[in-house]
């Protein structure tokens, strides 16, 4: 059975990412930015970084270990007021995320493309080496749970096993012919969530291009979609699917 669309599709998060040629003029001027969407993302929190170096000093009495800490802005997030849109940022890539509340494809790269043309207009990025497009699915299934009869993946417990699956972890590299692109692929168990007998499942689907040329990326995100969507629904069983349609 073909399938393009689920009315209540599993999506966590969706992250539209485009990265582009370091340049540490992003975060030195990143006020600019945001400003100009402070309407719309009206809170911000700063991540950093912190090194720390040693030295062995030297002098006619003793020696001593001279000690240096230094923080440096990594990223800057963008938040709505209910968090469930945001915006990051570094000197090297912008990503756009819908959290927990996925409306559909069409305003979702609406408002990536919206707030990444505000942004290239302030920084005029010219060399863009790769784009993304990642969705982290979050499947709740009750306990025992017989892995193939949701995932098409290898049997690994065989028939004669007559086992139940209570922890896993699996991860996939594979390359379209078909889209010229990447997919990352994990499966696991979410073991942060606790619920009596439910067993939540992560399925996250990572969609990425390297660009050697300027491209329209916009037509590009549109063939990452048909990537992910085709892994999506190659993965999940017809079992799964229809506890989402």
């Amino acid at each position: 059975m073909n399938h393009t669309f689920l009315k209540n599709a599993p999506i966590a998060e969706s992250i539209l990412q485009i990265r582009f040629e370091n340049s540490d003029d992003i975060l030195n001027r990143y006020e600019l930015f945001y400003n100009a969407i402070i309407s719309d993302f009206n809170s911000k929190n700063e991540r950093y970084t912190f090194s720390k170096t040693f030295k062995l000093e030297e002098d006619k009495e003793s020696n001593y270990l001279q000690n240096e800490t230094f923080k440096k802005l990594d990223s800057i997030l963008f938040f709505n007021e209910d968090n469930t849109k945001s915006i990051i940022i570094s000197n090297d890539y912008y990503s756009f995320h819908f959290i927990n509340k996925y409306s559909n494809w069409m305003e979702f790269k609406k408002l990536s493309e919206k707030y990444w043309d505000i942004f290239n207009s302030i920084y005029d990025l010219k060399i863009i080496p790769k784009i993304s497009l990642r969705y982290i699915n979050k499947i709740k299934l009750n306990l025992p749970v017989k892995f193939e009869d949701y995932f098409n993946v290898s049997n690994m417990g065989g028939d004669s096993l007559e086992y139940d699956l209570y922890d896993f972890f699996t991860k996939y590299l594979i390359y379209s012919k078909k889209y010229d692109s990447f997919a990352n692929i994990v499966l696991a168990k979410d073991n942060s969530y606790n619920e009596n007998d439910k067993f939540e499942i992560v399925l996250d689907i990572d969609a990425f291009k390297e660009l050697e040329v300027n491209h329209n990326i916009w037509e590009l995100f549109e063939h990452l979609r048909g990537l992910k969507n085709e892994v999506f629904f190659n993965v999940l069983t017809e079992r799964t699917i229809k506890l989402f349609e």
